[in-house]
Protein backbone atom coordinates (compact mmCIF):
# COMPACT_ATOMS: atom_id res chain seq x y z
CA UNK A 1 0.00 0.00 0.00
CA UNK A 2 1.14 3.61 -0.99
CA UNK A 3 1.94 6.25 1.64
CA UNK A 4 3.10 9.91 1.53
CA UNK A 5 4.08 11.81 3.99
CA UNK A 6 3.78 15.93 3.51
CA UNK A 7 5.08 18.38 6.38
CA UNK A 8 5.88 15.73 8.82
CA UNK A 9 2.17 13.85 8.52
CA UNK A 10 0.95 11.01 6.53
CA UNK A 11 -2.28 9.72 4.82
CA UNK A 12 -2.17 7.25 7.30
CA UNK A 13 -2.82 9.59 9.79
CA UNK A 14 -6.13 10.15 8.74
CA UNK A 15 -9.08 7.39 8.71
CA UNK A 16 -9.49 5.91 5.98
CA UNK A 17 -7.29 7.80 4.15
CA UNK A 18 -5.47 5.93 1.00
CA UNK A 19 -3.68 6.79 -1.83
CA UNK A 20 -4.76 5.42 -5.48
CA UNK A 21 -2.11 7.01 -7.46
CA UNK A 22 1.50 8.68 -6.66
CA UNK A 23 1.60 10.81 -9.87
CA UNK A 24 4.10 10.76 -12.61
CA UNK A 25 7.97 11.10 -11.39
CA UNK A 26 9.60 13.37 -13.84
CA UNK A 27 13.01 14.36 -14.68
CA UNK A 28 14.12 17.61 -13.90
CA UNK A 29 15.12 19.25 -17.72
CA UNK A 30 18.50 21.61 -17.46
CA UNK A 31 17.68 25.01 -18.72
CA UNK A 32 20.08 25.81 -21.74
CA UNK A 33 21.02 28.95 -23.80
CA UNK A 34 20.88 28.56 -27.57
CA UNK A 35 22.79 30.65 -29.32
CA UNK A 36 21.17 30.84 -33.25
CA UNK A 37 22.44 32.74 -36.24
CA UNK A 38 25.82 33.41 -35.12
CA UNK A 39 27.84 35.14 -37.83
CA UNK A 40 30.42 33.51 -39.43
CA UNK A 41 29.51 29.80 -37.18
CA UNK A 42 27.45 26.52 -38.81
CA UNK A 43 26.94 25.35 -35.84
CA UNK A 44 24.25 25.85 -33.02
CA UNK A 45 26.28 26.80 -29.70
CA UNK A 46 24.29 25.53 -26.28
CA UNK A 47 25.35 27.23 -23.16
CA UNK A 48 24.12 24.55 -20.18
CA UNK A 49 22.81 27.05 -16.75
CA UNK A 50 23.19 24.30 -13.97
CA UNK A 51 19.79 25.19 -13.75
CA UNK A 52 16.68 23.01 -13.49
CA UNK A 53 13.21 23.31 -13.72
CA UNK A 54 10.29 21.86 -11.44
CA UNK A 55 7.42 20.48 -11.70
CA UNK A 56 4.12 19.60 -11.10
CA UNK A 57 3.05 16.06 -9.78
CA UNK A 58 -0.43 14.87 -8.75
CA UNK A 59 -0.59 12.83 -6.38
CA UNK A 60 -4.92 11.50 -5.87
CA UNK A 61 -5.92 10.57 -2.54
CA UNK A 62 -9.27 7.89 -1.95
CA UNK A 63 -10.95 9.17 1.18
CA UNK A 64 -13.49 6.22 1.61
CA UNK A 65 -15.81 8.13 4.17
CA UNK A 66 -15.75 11.18 2.53
CA UNK A 67 -15.19 13.12 5.43
CA UNK A 68 -11.81 13.61 5.95
CA UNK A 69 -10.56 17.41 6.57
CA UNK A 70 -7.20 18.11 5.06
CA UNK A 71 -7.24 21.52 4.75
CA UNK A 72 -4.47 22.64 7.01
CA UNK A 73 -2.74 19.49 6.24
CA UNK A 74 -2.53 19.72 2.02
CA UNK A 75 -1.67 23.40 1.80
CA UNK A 76 1.52 25.15 2.34
CA UNK A 77 5.33 24.16 1.79
CA UNK A 78 6.83 20.73 2.99
CA UNK A 79 8.86 17.98 2.71
CA UNK A 80 7.43 15.45 0.71
CA UNK A 81 7.92 11.48 1.20
CA UNK A 82 6.39 8.86 -0.93
CA UNK A 83 6.50 5.59 0.01
CA UNK A 84 7.83 3.99 -3.56
CA UNK A 85 10.87 6.32 -3.10
CA UNK A 86 12.63 5.02 0.03
CA UNK A 87 15.68 7.21 1.42
CA UNK A 88 14.40 10.86 0.42
CA UNK A 89 12.23 13.61 0.18
CA UNK A 90 11.53 16.08 -2.06
CA UNK A 91 11.02 20.06 -1.25
CA UNK A 92 7.47 20.57 -2.48
CA UNK A 93 4.56 22.95 -1.76
CA UNK A 94 0.44 22.85 -2.38
CA UNK A 95 -0.96 26.54 -3.04
CA UNK A 96 -3.53 24.93 -6.50
CA UNK A 97 -6.75 24.17 -5.27
CA UNK A 98 -6.74 19.99 -5.00
CA UNK A 99 -9.74 19.01 -7.23
CA UNK A 100 -12.81 16.59 -5.28
CA UNK A 101 -14.48 13.97 -7.61
CA UNK A 102 -17.39 12.73 -6.21
CA UNK A 103 -18.41 9.02 -6.35
CA UNK A 104 -22.34 9.00 -7.58
CA UNK A 105 -24.38 7.62 -5.12
CA UNK A 106 -21.71 7.63 -1.96
CA UNK A 107 -19.48 9.39 0.45
CA UNK A 108 -16.38 8.32 -1.20
CA UNK A 109 -14.52 10.57 -2.98
CA UNK A 110 -11.08 11.34 -4.97
CA UNK A 111 -8.87 13.88 -4.06
CA UNK A 112 -6.38 15.46 -6.99
CA UNK A 113 -3.59 17.25 -5.07
CA UNK A 114 -1.31 19.20 -7.42
CA UNK A 115 2.45 18.89 -5.48
CA UNK A 116 4.84 21.88 -7.09
CA UNK A 117 7.67 19.52 -6.90
CA UNK A 118 10.99 21.24 -6.37
CA UNK A 119 13.80 19.69 -8.92
CA UNK A 120 16.06 17.01 -7.14
CA UNK A 121 15.35 14.21 -4.80
CA UNK A 122 17.32 14.85 -1.47
CA UNK A 123 18.90 11.97 0.63
CA UNK A 124 17.74 11.32 4.23
CA UNK A 125 21.46 10.62 5.58
CA UNK A 126 22.30 14.67 3.89
CA UNK A 127 20.12 16.21 6.75
CA UNK A 128 22.19 14.13 9.18
CA UNK A 129 25.00 16.71 10.97
CA UNK A 130 28.74 16.01 10.96
CA UNK A 131 31.10 17.07 13.08
CA UNK A 132 34.25 17.43 12.07
CA UNK A 133 36.40 15.84 15.41
CA UNK A 134 39.90 16.37 13.81
CA UNK A 135 41.29 19.42 12.26
CA UNK A 136 40.64 18.44 8.27
CA UNK A 137 37.64 16.12 7.22
CA UNK A 138 37.05 15.03 3.00
CA UNK A 139 33.38 14.62 1.82
CA UNK A 140 32.78 12.38 -1.09
CA UNK A 141 29.85 13.80 -3.12
CA UNK A 142 28.60 11.01 -5.36
CA UNK A 143 25.92 13.19 -6.84
CA UNK A 144 26.10 14.96 -10.27
CA UNK A 145 24.09 17.38 -8.37
CA UNK A 146 26.18 19.98 -6.33
CA UNK A 147 24.76 20.08 -2.66
CA UNK A 148 24.35 23.78 -0.92
CA UNK A 149 25.02 22.67 3.10
CA UNK A 150 24.13 24.34 5.99
CA UNK A 151 27.14 24.66 8.39
CA UNK A 152 27.33 25.39 12.16
CA UNK A 153 30.24 27.56 13.25
CA UNK A 154 31.06 27.43 16.65
CA UNK A 155 33.50 29.94 18.76
CA UNK A 156 33.77 33.92 19.32
CA UNK A 157 34.70 36.55 17.04
CA UNK A 158 35.94 35.98 13.53
CA UNK A 159 35.88 32.40 12.21
CA UNK A 160 37.22 31.41 9.08
CA UNK A 161 37.81 27.92 7.45
CA UNK A 162 38.11 26.51 3.89
CA UNK A 163 36.14 24.34 1.72
CA UNK A 164 38.28 23.85 -1.60
CA UNK A 165 40.07 26.16 -2.64
CA UNK A 166 37.13 28.71 -1.14
CA UNK A 167 38.59 30.43 1.90
CA UNK A 168 35.47 31.44 4.23
CA UNK A 169 35.37 34.06 7.32
CA UNK A 170 32.40 34.90 9.37
CA UNK A 171 32.86 38.11 11.30
CA UNK A 172 31.68 39.27 14.98
CA UNK A 173 30.35 35.92 15.85
CA UNK A 174 29.06 35.30 19.46
CA UNK A 175 28.55 31.43 20.36
CA UNK A 176 27.62 30.34 16.60
CA UNK A 177 27.02 30.91 13.25
CA UNK A 178 25.06 29.39 10.54
CA UNK A 179 25.52 29.41 6.95
CA UNK A 180 22.82 28.33 5.01
CA UNK A 181 23.90 28.26 1.00
CA UNK A 182 20.62 27.19 -0.06
CA UNK A 183 19.29 30.04 1.33
CA UNK A 184 22.40 32.51 0.82
CA UNK A 185 22.46 33.68 4.30
CA UNK A 186 24.48 33.65 7.25
CA UNK A 187 22.69 34.35 10.42
CA UNK A 188 22.78 33.56 14.11
CA UNK A 189 20.07 32.18 16.61
CA UNK A 190 22.01 34.09 19.53
CA UNK A 191 21.66 37.47 18.67
CA UNK A 192 19.00 37.14 16.07
CA UNK A 193 21.35 39.20 13.73
CA UNK A 194 22.73 38.25 9.94
CA UNK A 195 26.49 38.03 9.85
CA UNK A 196 28.61 39.27 7.41
CA UNK A 197 30.84 37.07 5.74
CA UNK A 198 33.70 36.86 3.35
CA UNK A 199 34.34 34.05 0.67
CA UNK A 200 31.58 32.53 -1.40
CA UNK A 201 28.86 30.25 0.01
CA UNK A 202 30.08 27.21 0.04
CA UNK A 203 28.75 24.18 -2.16
CA UNK A 204 29.98 20.55 -2.09
CA UNK A 205 31.16 19.55 -5.79
CA UNK A 206 30.72 16.19 -6.96
CA UNK A 207 34.11 14.00 -6.13
CA UNK A 208 36.41 15.08 -3.33
CA UNK A 209 35.71 17.96 -0.76
CA UNK A 210 37.53 19.06 1.87
CA UNK A 211 36.94 21.29 5.11
CA UNK A 212 39.63 22.73 7.05
CA UNK A 213 38.82 24.33 10.08
CA UNK A 214 41.00 27.59 11.40
CA UNK A 215 39.65 28.67 14.19
CA UNK A 216 36.31 27.23 15.08
CA UNK A 217 34.62 24.31 15.85
CA UNK A 218 32.55 22.74 12.66
CA UNK A 219 28.89 20.74 11.97
CA UNK A 220 28.34 20.22 8.44
CA UNK A 221 24.84 18.73 6.94
CA UNK A 222 25.70 18.37 3.09
CA UNK A 223 22.27 18.10 1.94
CA UNK A 224 23.15 15.56 -0.44
CA UNK A 225 20.50 15.11 -3.56
CA UNK A 226 20.21 13.80 -6.92
CA UNK A 227 18.47 14.73 -9.94
CA UNK A 228 15.90 12.28 -9.33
Amino acid sequence: MDKIEFKGKSNMDFRNLYVSDIGEKVKPQEEVIIYDNIPGRSDTPIERTGKYNGYTRTITLYDKDGNVNFDDWLTGEGNLKISREPGGFYKASVYDDYKIVQVRGLNTRYIEVPFKIQPFFRLDVGENAIVLEENSLTLYNEYSIPAKPLIKLKGEGNLSFWIGNNYIQVYDVIDHAFIDSELGVCYSEYDKKEKKIEGLFPVLKKGENTIKRINCNIEIKPRWCRLW
